[in-house]
């Protein structure tokens, strides 16, 4: 179903409504959802977003690094997430590295946007030493096709004793083109 705004818009809207008529924020968030159809504000910020992430995988290219930016707590993980969900209910291997999450904050989250085994089938790496040659060295023997989210880029750029940004996204691209695989960030 598509919404009559953005979610972020939305979600003004109702932070508006809640001021104007001295209700529970949540109490607006639900009037405003019931308003686009749905029964409850979570349940329309759900079916968004997983909306959000077949959306975006279908529009990936493989071989090619690919963006996912937006301001604080708009979802972009959720949608990185969704991505990687896809790719294994397609049969894709699918990569999540982050430097945000331990493991099982990482496990957490990806069971939360779908069944718990499918969850599992995600490799996942959470070492403080992510960078673009730690990538490509646990990627070797990932098959084309292969779906990769990075959480999120500009941790990448936090240590001085790494490449640079620009170094280690071209040697990115490279690696992606080479393997056929997608490589997502988010940002």
């Amino acid at each position: 179903m598509t919404l009559s705004s953005p979610i972020y818009q939305l979600k003004r809207r109702a932070k508006s409504m809640a001021r104007q008529n001295r209700i529970p924020l949540s109490q607006a968030l639900d009037t405003v959802a019931q308003s686009e159809g749905f029964a409850t504000w979570s349940l329309l910020v759900s079916k968004q977003v997983k909306s959000l992430g077949s959306d975006f995988l279908s529009q990936v290219e493989f071989g090619q690094l690919a963006l996912i930016a937006a301001r604080a707590g708009h979802g972009k993980t959720l949608v990185g997430c969704e991505a990687l969900l896809e790719a294994r209910r397609k049969g894709a291997e699918a990569v999540f590295f982050t430097l945000e999450m331990t493991r099982e904050e990482a496990q957490q989250g990806l069971s939360a946007r779908g069944s718990t085994d499918l969850a599992k089938s995600v490799a996942g790496e959470t070492s403080d030493d992510i960078d673009a040659e730690f990538i490509i060295a646990a990627l070797k023997s990932v098959s084309p096709g292969a779906v990769v989210v990075v959480d999120y880029l500009q941790r990448l750029d936090e240590r001085r004793d790494k490449r640079l940004l620009s170094q280690q996204l071209d040697m990115l691209q490279s690696f992606a083109r080479e393997k056929g695989i997608a490589i997502i960030f988010i940002a």
